[in-house]
Protein backbone atom coordinates (compact mmCIF):
# COMPACT_ATOMS: atom_id res chain seq x y z
CA UNK A 1 0.00 0.00 0.00
CA UNK A 2 2.98 2.15 0.47
CA UNK A 3 4.04 1.78 -3.04
CA UNK A 4 0.87 3.82 -3.76
CA UNK A 5 0.74 6.47 -1.19
CA UNK A 6 4.78 7.00 -2.39
CA UNK A 7 3.47 8.11 -5.79
CA UNK A 8 4.21 11.69 -7.26
CA UNK A 9 0.82 13.58 -6.72
CA UNK A 10 -0.43 16.14 -9.57
CA UNK A 11 -4.07 17.20 -9.55
CA UNK A 12 -4.09 18.63 -12.29
CA UNK A 13 -6.58 16.10 -12.91
CA UNK A 14 -8.06 13.58 -10.63
CA UNK A 15 -6.58 10.16 -10.61
CA UNK A 16 -8.16 7.42 -11.56
CA UNK A 17 -8.35 3.80 -9.72
CA UNK A 18 -10.05 1.06 -10.33
CA UNK A 19 -11.42 -1.51 -7.15
CA UNK A 20 -12.87 -4.99 -7.58
CA UNK A 21 -14.40 -7.41 -5.26
CA UNK A 22 -14.51 -11.36 -5.11
CA UNK A 23 -16.22 -13.53 -2.77
CA UNK A 24 -15.71 -17.34 -3.18
CA UNK A 25 -17.46 -20.54 -1.57
CA UNK A 26 -20.78 -18.83 -0.49
CA UNK A 27 -22.77 -20.47 2.43
CA UNK A 28 -19.64 -22.79 3.06
CA UNK A 29 -16.90 -23.30 5.75
CA UNK A 30 -14.29 -22.91 3.08
CA UNK A 31 -16.03 -19.36 2.09
CA UNK A 32 -13.42 -16.73 1.27
CA UNK A 33 -13.70 -12.59 0.77
CA UNK A 34 -11.00 -10.54 -0.93
CA UNK A 35 -10.80 -6.89 -2.88
CA UNK A 36 -7.99 -5.70 -5.68
CA UNK A 37 -7.28 -2.18 -6.25
CA UNK A 38 -5.75 -1.38 -9.13
CA UNK A 39 -3.77 1.78 -10.32
CA UNK A 40 -3.11 2.28 -14.13
CA UNK A 41 -1.35 6.22 -14.25
CA UNK A 42 1.52 5.32 -13.16
CA UNK A 43 3.97 3.65 -15.84
CA UNK A 44 3.69 0.05 -14.23
CA UNK A 45 0.30 -0.76 -13.01
CA UNK A 46 -0.08 -0.34 -9.27
CA UNK A 47 -1.85 -3.42 -7.21
CA UNK A 48 -3.37 -3.28 -3.95
CA UNK A 49 -4.95 -6.49 -2.96
CA UNK A 50 -6.02 -7.94 0.39
CA UNK A 51 -8.31 -10.49 2.03
CA UNK A 52 -11.31 -9.97 4.47
CA UNK A 53 -13.07 -11.98 6.94
CA UNK A 54 -16.13 -11.02 8.95
CA UNK A 55 -19.98 -11.43 7.98
CA UNK A 56 -18.74 -12.79 3.83
CA UNK A 57 -20.99 -10.80 1.21
CA UNK A 58 -19.98 -9.68 -2.13
CA UNK A 59 -20.98 -6.33 -0.70
CA UNK A 60 -18.30 -6.22 1.96
CA UNK A 61 -15.57 -7.49 -0.57
CA UNK A 62 -17.11 -4.34 -2.64
CA UNK A 63 -16.65 -2.39 -0.05
CA UNK A 64 -13.06 -3.41 1.44
CA UNK A 65 -11.83 -2.47 -2.08
CA UNK A 66 -13.20 0.94 -1.68
CA UNK A 67 -11.65 1.46 1.59
CA UNK A 68 -8.49 0.13 0.35
CA UNK A 69 -8.66 2.54 -2.85
CA UNK A 70 -8.95 5.76 -0.81
CA UNK A 71 -6.27 4.50 2.19
CA UNK A 72 -3.91 3.65 -0.82
CA UNK A 73 -3.54 6.86 -2.53
CA UNK A 74 -1.60 9.91 -1.45
CA UNK A 75 -3.94 12.02 1.23
CA UNK A 76 -3.29 15.16 -1.42
CA UNK A 77 -4.41 13.42 -4.43
CA UNK A 78 -8.16 13.62 -5.72
CA UNK A 79 -9.01 10.24 -6.70
CA UNK A 80 -11.90 8.44 -8.43
CA UNK A 81 -12.47 4.74 -7.96
CA UNK A 82 -14.30 3.24 -10.05
CA UNK A 83 -16.50 -0.09 -9.11
CA UNK A 84 -18.52 -2.48 -10.24
CA UNK A 85 -21.04 -2.95 -7.12
CA UNK A 86 -24.17 -0.04 -7.76
CA UNK A 87 -24.99 -0.97 -4.05
CA UNK A 88 -21.92 0.13 -3.02
CA UNK A 89 -22.03 3.33 -4.52
CA UNK A 90 -25.38 4.16 -3.45
CA UNK A 91 -24.72 3.48 -0.28
CA UNK A 92 -21.36 5.59 -0.40
CA UNK A 93 -23.16 8.72 -1.48
CA UNK A 94 -25.86 8.10 1.41
CA UNK A 95 -23.34 7.31 3.96
CA UNK A 96 -20.26 9.23 3.59
CA UNK A 97 -21.04 11.78 1.34
CA UNK A 98 -23.75 13.07 2.45
CA UNK A 99 -23.49 11.39 6.14
CA UNK A 100 -24.63 14.17 7.64
CA UNK A 101 -27.77 14.60 6.25
CA UNK A 102 -28.71 10.90 7.19
CA UNK A 103 -30.24 10.16 9.94
CA UNK A 104 -28.54 8.27 13.07
CA UNK A 105 -30.59 5.31 12.62
CA UNK A 106 -29.76 4.95 8.87
CA UNK A 107 -26.37 5.19 9.57
CA UNK A 108 -25.99 2.38 12.85
CA UNK A 109 -28.51 -0.59 11.43
CA UNK A 110 -26.67 -0.26 7.59
CA UNK A 111 -24.63 -3.34 7.28
CA UNK A 112 -21.11 -3.21 7.68
CA UNK A 113 -21.72 0.50 9.79
CA UNK A 114 -18.53 0.66 11.57
CA UNK A 115 -16.62 0.43 8.39
CA UNK A 116 -18.50 2.53 6.55
CA UNK A 117 -17.94 5.05 9.79
CA UNK A 118 -13.72 4.53 9.39
CA UNK A 119 -14.63 5.05 5.64
CA UNK A 120 -16.28 8.48 6.17
CA UNK A 121 -13.76 9.59 8.72
CA UNK A 122 -10.59 8.75 6.19
CA UNK A 123 -12.49 10.57 3.49
CA UNK A 124 -13.16 13.34 5.76
CA UNK A 125 -9.63 13.77 7.17
CA UNK A 126 -7.73 13.79 3.88
CA UNK A 127 -6.95 16.72 1.86
CA UNK A 128 -7.47 15.33 -1.62
CA UNK A 129 -11.12 14.85 -2.92
CA UNK A 130 -12.81 11.25 -3.19
CA UNK A 131 -15.32 10.49 -5.90
CA UNK A 132 -16.97 7.17 -6.63
CA UNK A 133 -18.13 6.06 -9.75
CA UNK A 134 -20.10 3.30 -11.19
CA UNK A 135 -18.87 1.16 -13.84
CA UNK A 136 -20.27 -1.72 -15.52
CA UNK A 137 -18.87 -4.63 -14.77
CA UNK A 138 -17.81 -7.86 -16.66
CA UNK A 139 -17.72 -5.20 -20.00
CA UNK A 140 -13.60 -5.28 -20.84
CA UNK A 141 -13.20 -2.06 -19.29
CA UNK A 142 -9.34 -2.77 -18.41
CA UNK A 143 -9.02 -1.08 -15.06
CA UNK A 144 -11.86 -3.56 -13.49
CA UNK A 145 -10.31 -6.67 -15.17
CA UNK A 146 -7.37 -5.92 -13.35
CA UNK A 147 -8.85 -5.53 -10.29
CA UNK A 148 -10.88 -8.25 -10.74
CA UNK A 149 -8.46 -10.88 -11.33
CA UNK A 150 -6.57 -8.97 -8.28
CA UNK A 151 -9.30 -9.82 -5.97
CA UNK A 152 -9.88 -13.42 -7.36
CA UNK A 153 -6.01 -14.12 -6.62
CA UNK A 154 -5.81 -12.57 -3.46
CA UNK A 155 -9.34 -14.69 -2.40
CA UNK A 156 -7.37 -18.24 -3.34
CA UNK A 157 -4.27 -17.31 -1.76
CA UNK A 158 -3.56 -17.93 2.30
CA UNK A 159 -2.88 -14.60 3.31
CA UNK A 160 -3.86 -12.96 6.67
CA UNK A 161 -7.21 -11.06 6.06
CA UNK A 162 -7.12 -7.38 6.73
CA UNK A 163 -8.62 -5.95 9.66
CA UNK A 164 -10.08 -2.33 9.97
CA UNK A 165 -9.56 -0.65 13.39
CA UNK A 166 -13.05 0.39 14.11
CA UNK A 167 -11.52 2.81 16.94
CA UNK A 168 -10.03 5.33 13.95
CA UNK A 169 -13.94 6.43 13.83
CA UNK A 170 -15.85 8.52 16.44
CA UNK A 171 -19.20 8.49 14.92
CA UNK A 172 -20.08 4.71 16.45
CA UNK A 173 -18.78 4.14 19.94
CA UNK A 174 -20.50 0.74 20.56
CA UNK A 175 -20.56 -2.71 18.65
CA UNK A 176 -22.45 -5.59 19.32
CA UNK A 177 -20.82 -8.78 19.71
CA UNK A 178 -21.85 -12.71 19.06
CA UNK A 179 -19.90 -15.38 19.76
CA UNK A 180 -16.41 -13.19 20.42
CA UNK A 181 -16.58 -11.61 16.86
CA UNK A 182 -18.41 -8.08 16.10
CA UNK A 183 -21.90 -7.98 14.45
CA UNK A 184 -21.99 -6.51 11.24
CA UNK A 185 -24.87 -6.74 10.37
CA UNK A 186 -28.46 -4.42 11.66
CA UNK A 187 -28.69 -6.36 15.44
CA UNK A 188 -32.65 -6.81 14.82
CA UNK A 189 -31.91 -8.64 11.85
CA UNK A 190 -29.79 -10.99 13.31
CA UNK A 191 -31.79 -11.62 16.09
CA UNK A 192 -34.50 -12.60 13.27
CA UNK A 193 -32.26 -14.93 11.76
CA UNK A 194 -31.15 -16.61 15.38
CA UNK A 195 -35.45 -17.05 15.87
CA UNK A 196 -35.81 -18.59 12.39
CA UNK A 197 -32.87 -21.13 12.69
CA UNK A 198 -34.54 -21.92 16.28
CA UNK A 199 -37.99 -22.15 15.06
CA UNK A 200 -36.75 -24.40 12.22
CA UNK A 201 -34.41 -26.18 14.03
CA UNK A 202 -37.40 -27.52 16.33
CA UNK A 203 -39.82 -28.05 13.76
CA UNK A 204 -37.22 -30.65 11.83
CA UNK A 205 -36.88 -32.54 15.42
CA UNK A 206 -40.56 -32.83 15.54
CA UNK A 207 -41.32 -37.06 15.04
CA UNK A 208 -44.69 -36.22 12.64
CA UNK A 209 -41.84 -34.09 10.60
CA UNK A 210 -39.22 -36.97 10.20
CA UNK A 211 -41.52 -39.20 9.28
CA UNK A 212 -43.56 -36.84 6.47
CA UNK A 213 -40.16 -36.29 5.25
CA UNK A 214 -37.53 -38.60 5.73
CA UNK A 215 -35.49 -37.28 3.18
CA UNK A 216 -35.39 -33.32 5.20
CA UNK A 217 -31.41 -32.90 4.78
CA UNK A 218 -31.76 -32.81 1.65
CA UNK A 219 -34.58 -30.60 0.39
CA UNK A 220 -34.10 -27.50 -1.09
CA UNK A 221 -35.88 -25.07 1.49
CA UNK A 222 -35.31 -21.82 -0.71
CA UNK A 223 -37.68 -23.23 -3.39
CA UNK A 224 -39.77 -25.44 -0.76
CA UNK A 225 -40.54 -21.81 0.86
CA UNK A 226 -41.29 -20.16 -2.15
CA UNK A 227 -43.60 -22.87 -3.00
CA UNK A 228 -45.15 -23.01 0.52
CA UNK A 229 -45.86 -19.02 0.87
CA UNK A 230 -47.35 -19.15 -2.70
CA UNK A 231 -44.01 -16.86 -3.74
CA UNK A 232 -44.95 -14.61 -1.33
CA UNK A 233 -41.72 -13.09 1.20
CA UNK A 234 -41.95 -15.83 4.31
CA UNK A 235 -41.56 -12.63 6.30
CA UNK A 236 -44.02 -10.32 4.98
CA UNK A 237 -47.37 -9.40 6.91
CA UNK A 238 -49.48 -10.37 3.42
CA UNK A 239 -52.42 -12.28 4.08
CA UNK A 240 -56.33 -12.67 3.22
CA UNK A 241 -58.19 -15.38 3.03
CA UNK A 242 -57.42 -16.97 0.27
CA UNK A 243 -53.80 -17.14 0.85
CA UNK A 244 -54.26 -18.42 4.14
CA UNK A 245 -56.44 -21.21 2.73
CA UNK A 246 -53.51 -21.64 0.06
CA UNK A 247 -50.79 -21.86 2.75
CA UNK A 248 -52.60 -24.54 5.39
CA UNK A 249 -53.39 -27.14 1.88
CA UNK A 250 -49.68 -26.45 1.11
CA UNK A 251 -48.58 -27.35 4.33
CA UNK A 252 -50.57 -30.10 4.41
CA UNK A 253 -49.29 -31.64 1.57
CA UNK A 254 -45.98 -31.00 2.93
CA UNK A 255 -46.75 -33.11 6.06
CA UNK A 256 -49.13 -36.03 4.33
CA UNK A 257 -52.00 -34.83 6.52
CA UNK A 258 -54.56 -33.88 3.71
CA UNK A 259 -58.44 -35.05 4.39
CA UNK A 260 -58.09 -38.41 2.56
CA UNK A 261 -60.77 -41.05 3.45
CA UNK A 262 -58.55 -43.30 5.63
CA UNK A 263 -58.02 -39.93 7.65
CA UNK A 264 -61.53 -39.52 7.91
CA UNK A 265 -62.44 -42.89 8.22
CA UNK A 266 -60.47 -43.30 11.18
CA UNK A 267 -61.61 -39.76 12.96
CA UNK A 268 -65.62 -41.04 12.04
CA UNK A 269 -66.03 -43.91 11.47
CA UNK A 270 -69.48 -43.99 11.56
CA UNK A 271 -69.89 -41.80 8.59
CA UNK A 272 -67.13 -43.64 6.45
CA UNK A 273 -67.50 -47.54 6.76
CA UNK A 274 -64.74 -48.10 3.94
CA UNK A 275 -61.77 -45.86 2.62
CA UNK A 276 -61.40 -47.22 -0.49
CA UNK A 277 -60.51 -44.44 -3.34
CA UNK A 278 -63.92 -43.47 -4.94
CA UNK A 279 -61.93 -42.84 -8.36
CA UNK A 280 -60.48 -46.03 -9.02
CA UNK A 281 -62.89 -48.51 -5.96
CA UNK A 282 -59.67 -50.53 -6.06
CA UNK A 283 -57.03 -49.03 -3.09
CA UNK A 284 -57.78 -47.77 0.35
CA UNK A 285 -57.33 -43.88 -0.18
CA UNK A 286 -54.16 -41.97 1.94
CA UNK A 287 -52.18 -39.38 1.16
CA UNK A 288 -49.54 -41.57 -0.88
CA UNK A 289 -52.44 -43.17 -3.28
CA UNK A 290 -53.97 -39.76 -3.81
CA UNK A 291 -50.83 -38.82 -6.17
CA UNK A 292 -50.68 -42.57 -7.62
CA UNK A 293 -54.06 -43.63 -8.12
CA UNK A 294 -54.31 -45.29 -11.50
CA UNK A 295 -56.95 -43.49 -12.08
CA UNK A 296 -54.99 -40.13 -12.45
CA UNK A 297 -51.64 -42.15 -13.95
CA UNK A 298 -52.76 -40.09 -17.20
CA UNK A 299 -53.06 -37.07 -15.56
CA UNK A 300 -49.38 -37.23 -13.88
CA UNK A 301 -47.77 -38.23 -16.88
CA UNK A 302 -49.29 -35.30 -18.98
CA UNK A 303 -48.19 -33.19 -16.41
CA UNK A 304 -44.61 -33.41 -16.56
CA UNK A 305 -44.56 -33.67 -19.83
CA UNK A 306 -45.94 -30.24 -19.89
CA UNK A 307 -43.52 -29.30 -17.14
CA UNK A 308 -40.32 -30.26 -18.68
CA UNK A 309 -41.96 -28.86 -22.26
CA UNK A 310 -41.90 -25.09 -20.25
CA UNK A 311 -38.42 -25.58 -18.82
CA UNK A 312 -36.61 -23.99 -22.44
CA UNK A 313 -39.44 -21.28 -21.73
CA UNK A 314 -38.25 -20.92 -18.10
CA UNK A 315 -34.83 -20.91 -19.19
CA UNK A 316 -35.28 -17.92 -20.98
CA UNK A 317 -37.17 -15.95 -18.55
CA UNK A 318 -33.93 -17.20 -15.95
CA UNK A 319 -31.67 -16.11 -18.69
CA UNK A 320 -32.66 -12.49 -18.33
CA UNK A 321 -33.20 -12.61 -14.32
CA UNK A 322 -29.40 -13.51 -15.28
CA UNK A 323 -28.62 -10.67 -17.08
CA UNK A 324 -30.20 -7.97 -15.40
CA UNK A 325 -28.53 -9.55 -12.15
CA UNK A 326 -24.97 -9.05 -13.64
CA UNK A 327 -25.28 -5.58 -13.36
CA UNK A 328 -25.87 -5.44 -9.65
CA UNK A 329 -24.30 -8.85 -8.36
CA UNK A 330 -22.49 -11.06 -10.94
CA UNK A 331 -21.07 -13.39 -8.48
CA UNK A 332 -24.89 -15.31 -7.28
CA UNK A 333 -26.56 -14.08 -10.36
CA UNK A 334 -26.17 -18.01 -11.69
CA UNK A 335 -27.16 -19.53 -8.71
CA UNK A 336 -30.63 -16.71 -9.10
CA UNK A 337 -31.39 -18.19 -12.80
CA UNK A 338 -31.24 -21.44 -11.25
CA UNK A 339 -33.54 -20.93 -8.81
CA UNK A 340 -35.96 -18.82 -11.16
CA UNK A 341 -36.22 -21.84 -12.98
CA UNK A 342 -36.63 -24.45 -9.86
CA UNK A 343 -39.34 -21.92 -8.37
CA UNK A 344 -41.56 -22.17 -11.17
CA UNK A 345 -40.74 -26.26 -12.56
CA UNK A 346 -42.31 -26.98 -8.64
CA UNK A 347 -44.58 -24.10 -8.56
CA UNK A 348 -46.03 -25.66 -11.91
CA UNK A 349 -46.19 -29.16 -10.86
CA UNK A 350 -47.99 -28.48 -7.11
CA UNK A 351 -50.59 -25.72 -9.16
CA UNK A 352 -51.49 -28.21 -11.73
CA UNK A 353 -51.49 -31.23 -9.68
CA UNK A 354 -53.94 -29.32 -7.29
CA UNK A 355 -56.24 -28.52 -9.98
CA UNK A 356 -56.08 -31.40 -12.80
CA UNK A 357 -55.96 -34.02 -9.26
CA UNK A 358 -56.97 -32.99 -6.18
CA UNK A 359 -59.93 -30.64 -7.36
CA UNK A 360 -61.33 -33.79 -9.24
CA UNK A 361 -60.63 -36.44 -6.21
CA UNK A 362 -62.46 -34.04 -4.17
CA UNK A 363 -65.32 -33.66 -6.90
CA UNK A 364 -65.74 -37.83 -6.73
CA UNK A 365 -65.04 -37.74 -2.72
CA UNK A 366 -67.82 -35.58 -2.11
CA UNK A 367 -70.31 -36.64 -4.84
CA UNK A 368 -69.73 -40.02 -3.01
CA UNK A 369 -70.47 -38.68 0.56
CA UNK A 370 -73.76 -37.14 -1.05
CA UNK A 371 -74.94 -40.52 -1.99
CA UNK A 372 -74.36 -41.55 1.35
CA UNK A 373 -76.23 -39.05 2.70
CA UNK A 374 -73.17 -37.14 4.42
CA UNK A 375 -73.51 -33.30 4.76
CA UNK A 376 -70.70 -30.87 5.94
CA UNK A 377 -72.89 -30.48 8.64
CA UNK A 378 -72.27 -33.81 10.01
CA UNK A 379 -68.07 -34.01 9.11
CA UNK A 380 -67.71 -31.21 11.24
CA UNK A 381 -69.90 -32.06 14.33
CA UNK A 382 -68.25 -33.65 17.58
CA UNK A 383 -68.22 -37.60 17.29
CA UNK A 384 -67.74 -39.30 20.67
CA UNK A 385 -67.55 -42.72 19.96
CA UNK A 386 -65.13 -45.27 18.90
CA UNK A 387 -62.41 -44.40 16.48
CA UNK A 388 -59.05 -45.23 15.31
CA UNK A 389 -56.00 -44.82 16.48
CA UNK A 390 -55.94 -41.98 15.41
CA UNK A 391 -54.84 -39.73 18.59
CA UNK A 392 -51.06 -40.86 18.90
CA UNK A 393 -50.62 -40.16 14.99
CA UNK A 394 -50.85 -36.44 14.11
CA UNK A 395 -52.74 -36.97 11.34
CA UNK A 396 -49.94 -38.90 9.16
CA UNK A 397 -50.95 -42.46 8.28
CA UNK A 398 -48.29 -45.04 6.74
CA UNK A 399 -49.32 -47.66 4.33
CA UNK A 400 -49.14 -50.02 7.39
CA UNK A 401 -51.53 -48.21 9.23
CA UNK A 402 -52.16 -45.43 11.59
CA UNK A 403 -48.49 -44.10 12.99
CA UNK A 404 -47.80 -43.83 16.55
CA UNK A 405 -45.50 -41.95 18.74
CA UNK A 406 -42.94 -44.12 19.66
CA UNK A 407 -39.27 -44.19 19.50
CA UNK A 408 -39.79 -46.47 16.25
CA UNK A 409 -41.28 -45.33 13.12
CA UNK A 410 -42.03 -47.68 9.80
CA UNK A 411 -40.49 -44.79 6.63
CA UNK A 412 -40.25 -45.34 3.44
CA UNK A 413 -36.59 -46.80 2.76
CA UNK A 414 -35.34 -44.91 -0.31
CA UNK A 415 -31.90 -46.53 -0.22
CA UNK A 416 -33.07 -50.45 -1.25
CA UNK A 417 -35.20 -51.31 -3.69
CA UNK A 418 -38.46 -51.67 -2.10
CA UNK A 419 -39.94 -52.41 1.05
CA UNK A 420 -39.52 -50.29 4.28
CA UNK A 421 -37.07 -50.30 6.87
CA UNK A 422 -37.28 -48.84 10.69
CA UNK A 423 -35.43 -45.92 11.62
CA UNK A 424 -35.04 -44.40 15.55
CA UNK A 425 -36.34 -41.10 15.90
CA UNK A 426 -35.70 -39.08 18.60
CA UNK A 427 -36.61 -35.93 20.67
Amino acid sequence: MRVVQDTHVDNSTPRVLYSDGSLLNSGTLEVSQAFGVVDLTQDNPLTVQGRTDGHASSAKAELMGLLAAVLSAPPEQDIVVKLDNQSVVEQYSRLVKNRRDTLPRKRFRSTYAGIWAVLWQAVESRPGRVEVVWIKGHSNIHGNELADQAAKVAAQSGSVPWMVDLTQQTDITTFAHCYGGIVEIDLRQLLKQQSTIRHHQAWTSQRRVKRAIPDIDDVEWNSTLAYVHDRHAVFTFYSNSKDSHQRTHHIKKLHGMLPTLNSMQARKPNLYPTCVCRRCELEKEDNNHVWKCPSAAETTTEIWKEAMGKINEWGVQATNSYNAARKREYKRAVDRGRQTVLHKFVGYLEAQASELIWKPRCSATIAWEQSQGISAKDKTSKYTGPRGDWSQGYGYITHDGFSTIVAQSQVLDRTATGGWCTEEFGL
